[in-house]
């Protein structure tokens, strides 16, 4: 496991550490939580996930809180690898309880979620996640950064309790898939279990989620 979070560590590229007693990077550069995120930095968030992917690694709970910039650069960091887990060689999605983020989720997590969520669960609830996972998170981040009426949305229903929470997301990201082709498309690019996954076309195309074209 400490091998892993080292790869971790040289993921996000900063003068940092390791803490030996868990799963926490220590900066030595001064951060500061994002506000917005420019196409440039968008690129560098799906340059983070690719690096995780490409080492079989999801962290699972990318949200905007998670996202830090350096301040004398502007430059992206991934932080809070908390619920972060790798997959084995051949394993394609890993049954895990369910921990990290909920509203940036795609579509088909939150339906799963939605079926199975009971207020008297004794046992926690899990999911098959996907290796792009992460992939799909991002680009409802990306979308929630570049359009202020997605992010008025998402930000009254965070203050939900938490089945409201996921049933007004599924409903928000649903609606976004059929009014923005750019993003309809990049989903199924991502969810195309017959094609490669590009993430150099993926990286290309995100910069049309900033055309403000959202209904």
């Amino acid at each position: 496991m400490k091998r892993t979070w080292k790869m971790i560590e040289e993921s996000i590229r900063t003068e940092n550490y390791l803490d030996e007693c868990g799963k926490f990077l220590l900066f030595k550069n001064e951060l500061q939580l994002i506000k917005s995120l420019t196409k440039v930095q968008s690129k560098q968030l799906i340059d983070i996930v690719e690096y995780l992917y490409n080492r079989r690694i999801i962290h699972r709970d990318l949200r905007p809180d998670n996202l830090m910039v350096v301040t004398k650069c502007s430059h992206l960091k991934l932080i809070d690898f908390g619920f972060a887990t790798s997959f084995n060689t051949n394993e394609t999605t890993k049954e895990l309880s369910i921990g990290g983020t909920i509203i940036f989720a795609d579509t088909k997590f939150l339906k799963h979620y939605l079926d199975t969520y009971s207020e008297f669960q004794l046992k926690p609830l899990v999911y098959n996640y996907p290796r792009t996972f992460d992939l799909q998170c991002a680009l409802n981040i990306i979308m929630f950064m570049a359009h202020s009426r997605i992010k008025i949305e998402m930000n009254l229903i965070q203050q939900l309790q938490t089945k409201t929470k996921a049933e007004e997301s599924l409903k928000l990201w649903t609606r976004i898939k059929e009014v923005n082709t750019n993003y309809s498309e990049l989903l199924k690019s991502i969810n195309d279990k017959k094609q490669t996954l590009n993430f150099s076309t993926i990286k290309e195309e995100i910069k049309k989620l900033f055309l403000k074209n959202i209904q």
